[in-house]
């Protein structure tokens, strides 16, 4: 082929392929545009009364956007019952109802963080307006951050429903109001009606409005809000995503292990709580239902909460029973399902001949920065004869004599010591089970003698954080838990309880990173709940301290305020 030839061909595929690029909205090449897209103007303008119902919306953008990018993120209040069509001419989009807008109405227009343009460039922040079809427009404004796993959530869903008679399920009925949250995970719902309002946070997968309850995160408030002419704003009004979980615990299966002890298994994790609680359990005979099977104990494994072990008194051989679960719940508060609640097991003549064994320790062997006020923690497999090990046990700096403190069991399988005083900084120390130890039935510690060993952490490398909590609402007193969470390795949480509102300090903590929450246990479970979205739950009040903690050793962070509004 000869040069001319080849010139001609290169011209025209280049001319071909800027034409494919033009007809497509879409750039030939080049630098890569990394500009953000910006609203030039609107139809209506902001703020415009007394506009048509038949009125068609319009946004001029800054440049061509990505077309089904930004339809996506285009939010229009109230929701209309037959969505909008959107059409495309350039950098403009137009808005047509399908339907006339409602009279003396005020419609609010939202663009979320979603648009973006032909280059990938997102919306710098949401970009809002309204415009009333009545002589006015409504002034109510609702605005917070929404967080998952104390990280703030960008592009998260916000719905807000006027309430009425009937309570409104998300999952069902479409929102009067919708926004989007921003970069920064915040919020602003505005140029609202006045009226009772209760607000979800979804992360809307499908993008259709609406909580998929088995798929979807969803973050519940503290409360529904008024706006009235007295009390039209409303901020702080947080929200923390959690994933719903509505399906009931099953009792999978139950098993005689010996004479003495029954396994039970469920499908789900358990309420550690009423995992282990005796009354969630009934033994009786099959053929004698009235007649009950005393149960002694129950305990559960270490970390293991989807099984518990029943000790009995002495059961039959071949005798059949009836176990019935009755209160158990899941750690999302579902009951157990009374369809799947039962089970059926033969009583056994086995003895119990298998070794003692410890499942771990607190700390683990050879753990470092152990701090100096730590708890030590014996896990063990079945329940231990309690003064074979109490006489056994042995805490020790090297070879020096033991360390005088305290025990105590919390329950039949976890052994605690409590040491007198303070650990030393920066040394070894031993944990030991030299003496013989027994289970109930005589078997013997599969390791004897048993040994770890841990180092404490350095005093000098220490600093401390303090503040105080204000609550500026009217509630009643309740615990409020403070959690400091340190977000470089080693990851750790240290956690003060204040009856009330007050002054804390977290003294001896390891320097770094730290974020910093607190919560009001208003049900007195020890545990943040998020509430539940239908039928309808409010959460517990909680807070997040905006900025990341520095804790520097030997150095004290103060001056710090969580402030529940």
């Amino acid at each position: 082929m000869s040069s001319k030839k080849l010139f001609i061909l290169i011209f025209l595929s280049v001319t071909l392929l800027f034409s494919r690029c033009a007809k497509q909205g879409m750039p030939p090449g080049g630098p890569k545009d990394l500009t953000p897209p910006e609203v030039v103007k609107t139809h209506p303008l902001k703020d415009s009364v007394r506009v048509g119902l038949d009125t068609k919306i319009e946004i001029f953008f800054s440049e061509r956007m990505s077309q089904k990018k930004t339809q996506d993120a285009v939010f229009v209040s109230p929701l209309p019952k037959t969505p909008f069509e959107f059409k495309w001419h350039k950098k403009r989009l137009s808005i047509y109802p399908k339907e006339p807008l409602l009279m003396d109405k005020t419609y609010v227009v939202t663009l979320g963080t979603d648009a973006m343009d032909l280059h990938g460039n997102r919306m710098k922040s949401p970009f809002c307006f309204a415009f009333s079809t009545g002589d006015f427009i409504d002034s109510g404004f609702i605005s917070g951050f929404v967080y998952s796993d104390k990280k703030s959530m960008s592009g998260i869903l916000i719905l807000a429903y006027l309430l009425s008679e009937k309570e409104p399920d998300p999952s069902l009925f479409l929102p009067d109001y919708v926004t989007q949250t921003d970069e920064k995970g915040g919020y602003q719902l505005k140029n609202l009606s006045f009226g009772t309002y209760r607000l979800f946070a979804i992360l809307d997968k499908n993008k259709d409005y609406l909580l998929d309850v088995e798929k979807e995160l969803v973050g519940v408030t503290t409360c529904d809000v008024k706006l009235n002419s007295g009390s039209f704003r409303k901020d702080n009004l947080n929200f923390f995503l959690f994933k719903q979980d509505t399906t009931k615990p099953s009792l999978v299966e139950c098993k005689a292990l010996n004479k003495n002890l029954i396994s039970v298994e469920f499908d789900e994790l358990i309420d550690s709580k009423t995992l282990v609680d005796p009354e969630s359990y009934l033994i009786t005979y099959e053929e004698k239902p009235e007649k009950t099977f005393k149960i002694k104990k129950v305990y559960s494994l270490y970390k293991n909460f989807q099984k518990a072990f029943l000790i009995t008194d002495k059961l039959e051989p071949k005798r059949n029973y009836k176990l019935s679960v009755l209160n158990i719940e899941d750690k999302f508060g579902n009951r157990i399902d009374p369809e799947k609640n039962f089970c059926f097991f033969t009583g056994a003549d086995l003895p119990d001949t298998s070794r003692l064994k410890i499942l771990a320790t607190s700390p683990p062997d050879k753990g470092k920065i152990v701090p100096l006020d730590t708890e030590i923690k014996i896990f063990f497999e079945k329940p231990p004869e309690k003064l074979s090990v109490e006489k056994s046990f042995a805490l020790k700096e090297k070879e020096d004599e033991k360390i005088e403190g305290n025990y105590f069991w919390n329950g039949p399988v976890t052994f605690v010591f409590v040491p007198e005083n303070l650990l030393s900084g920066q040394k070894e120390y031993r944990l030991e089970l030299k003496n013989k130890v027994t289970d109930l039935a005589g078997n013997l510690l599969d390791t004897i003698p048993f040994e770890i060993s841990f180092t404490t952490l350095n005093p000098d490398t220490l600093g401390s954080l303090s503040g105080r909590v204000e609550v500026l609402s009217k509630t009643e007193e309740k615990d409020i838990f403070i959690i400091l969470s340190k977000i470089e390795p080693p990851r750790l949480d240290y956690q003060k309880i204040l009856k009330k509102p007050n002054e804390f300090l977290f003294d001896s903590i390891l320097p770094g990173a730290y974020l910093l929450s607190a919560f009001i246990d208003l049900d007195c479970d020890q545990k943040f709940d998020f509430g539940n979205p239908y039928p309808f739950l409010p959460s517990e009040p909680k807070i997040i301290y905006p900025d990341t903690l520095n804790v520097r050793s030997r150095w004290e962070t103060e001056g710090i305020v969580l402030e529940f509004k």
